[in-house]
């Protein structure tokens, strides 16, 4: 009981000690800046884990030849952008000899590659899960146990019965598949090569893939810039358009295309410094005190905004 009553008071004391000084408040607010980055950014980075439990029998018939199903699919939705990573778990792997057994991964673009082939030798496996990942830090050996394994092809490529595309290498990388779009079927294709052993992948198997979106940009569109003068409108585009206005005390223009609005004038220039006029407003209604250049930004709600340029002149 003392434990738990003192273990609040530490924690509360040392967060006190680390975020009370004005480096610690620092911290803190880099801290939340950066969750909140996050919050903004949501579905920049996914990842998810697809799986098809079917069993797979190795081989279909007999004591060689393709497995069944043939091929294994799984169907892959609801992911955005390109795949920057794959990883695939085989799972109840049983057979009397591994060696025999090839399988391998195609996506729904094409791409392929081995997960496995020759590897493993003559020692039985019995009820074995393997997690194939590049970023693994050892290959599959002999004797096959449990765990995680970069792709491991130990011999020539292997010919697959048809569909099966044509292997597109004997190096055997879950990276063919990355900046490829996710969606669609993914199929699995698995050969015992050689006569007289039978096994199979009693639990079926999962695909995981992450990929990355490009962050979402609200101001792709940008707001479209009017002003309006002695009732005769002008788009403001590119360049910086000469706009001719009637010397008239108090003249007045107004812009539209936002919710706010910021017009800056420069109304003179003196050992190289600039006196500017500086207004801004929600109406988008602006005196002209003078003529010169100016430049107008419009922000709309979305937080965009686009800034104009133009010469007024005076006559």
């Amino acid at each position: 009981m003392q434990t738990s009553l003192l273990y609040p008071r530490l924690r509360a004391a040392h967060f006190l000690s680390l975020f009370g000084s004005a480096r610690g408040r620092g911290l803190f607010c880099f801290l939340v800046g950066l969750l909140l980055l996050g919050s903004l950014l949501p579905g920049l980075v996914q990842a998810q884990t697809f799986a098809n439990p079917t069993s797979i029998t190795i081989p279909a018939t007999g004591s060689d030849g393709p497995g069944t199903p043939y091929p294994s699919d799984i169907t892959v939705s609801g992911l955005t952008g390109v795949i920057t990573k794959v990883t695939v778990t085989l799972k109840g792997y049983n057979h009397t000899f591994p060696g025999d057994v090839d399988v391998l991964l195609v996506g729904p673009t094409g791409q392929n590659t081995l997960i496995i082939s020759d590897v493993g030798g003559t020692t039985n496996v019995v009820g074995v899960t393997l997690t194939f990942d590049d970023a693994a830090s050892t290959s599959l050996t002999s004797p096959i146990t449990s765990g995680t394994y970069t792709p491991t092809n130990l011999g020539a490529v292997d010919v697959f019965p048809a569909p099966t595309p044509a292997v597109s290498s004997t190096v055997a990388s879950l990276s063919v598949f990355n900046g490829t779009a996710p969606n669609g079927t993914w199929s699995l294709y698995v050969l015992d090569d050689a006569i007289g052993d039978i096994g199979d992948f009693s639990g079926g198997w999962e695909l995981s893939i992450t990929t990355t979106s490009p962050p979402t940009n609200p101001c792709n569109t940008l707001p479209a810039v009017t002003l309006v003068f002695n009732n005769s409108a002008t788009v403001m585009g590119t360049g910086i358009p000469t706009i001719t206005v009637a010397n008239t005390p108090g003249q007045q223009f107004q812009v539209f295309g936002g919710s706010g609005y910021e017009f800056v004038a420069v109304l003179d220039r003196i050992n190289g410094y600039e006196i500017r006029q500086r207004d801004e407003n929600s109406t988008g209604v602006f005196t002209i005190k003078q003529g010169g250049p100016f430049s107008i930004t419009v922000r709309d709600g979305n937080g965009c905004s686009r800034t104009v340029q133009g010469i007024l002149a005076m006559q």
